[in-house]
């Protein structure tokens, strides 16, 4: 299944305190879709589930990844540290994939779960981005009980190198702990200090 939410007019959007539940239990299926799109998306309080039994499935906020594709991409994104989103195997499949993305600040404070299957599979695929300016204290799980983690990309567009070592290093973190690492890239020279709270 598929559920949108757009503004394709021009207007904000805000999703607040309600469920979106795409999730199947069929064997077999993997979740469904949701798109939340506007020229500024706001969740407060969201629930979002995209389970399924052979792999999660596709959350977009905002845009899709790197701000390509064909849906259109909010100027900001904003998703508050209540609001939780889910999109993981739950039988035999990988994790699913999870978008935020803005063309000029996505502040992401929420929950996301792209987990692999209990009985196999790989860990799923969450971007965090913008074109210009990220905000992340938040919470990502891409783990899998019986395969590998997934990946995290905290980045801009166009981002090389220090995106790939990120779905490494902030997962190896326990929550709470601050994370500083030496950019490349868009952060070539800088100092960044994260706190961050990934799932293990």
């Amino acid at each position: 299944s598929s559920i949108v939410l757009s503004s394709l007019n021009g207007d904000s959007i805000l999703y607040s305190g309600s469920l979106i539940d795409v999730s199947t239990n069929e064997a077999g299926a993997v979740g469904g879709r949701v798109e939340i799109l506007g020229k500024q998306v706001v969740l407060i309080g969201a629930r979002i589930y995209a389970y399924g039994v052979a792999g999660g499935g596709m959350v977009l906020i905002g845009g899709d990844f790197q701000g390509k594709g064909t849906v259109p991409n909010a100027t900001v994104t904003l998703v508050s540290r209540d609001s939780y989103i889910h999109a993981d195997a739950t039988g035999l499949g990988n994790g699913g994939t999870v978008i935020a993305w803005s063309d000029q600040a996505t502040h992401f404070y929420g929950h996301i779960s792209v987990c692999g299957g209990s009985e196999g599979g790989n860990g799923g695929f969450v971007q965090v981005s913008s074109a210009q300016d990220t905000d992340f204290n938040g919470f990502v799980d891409a783990s899998a009980p019986q395969g590998n983690r997934g990946t995290f990309i905290l980045d801009q567009a166009g981002t090389t190198g220090y995106a790939a070592s990120l779905a490494t290093d902030l997962l190896d973190y326990y929550p709470g702990q601050t994370v500083t690492i030496i950019g490349s890239g868009w952060l070539a020279g800088e100092t960044v200090s994260l706190l961050l709270h990934p799932s293990k």
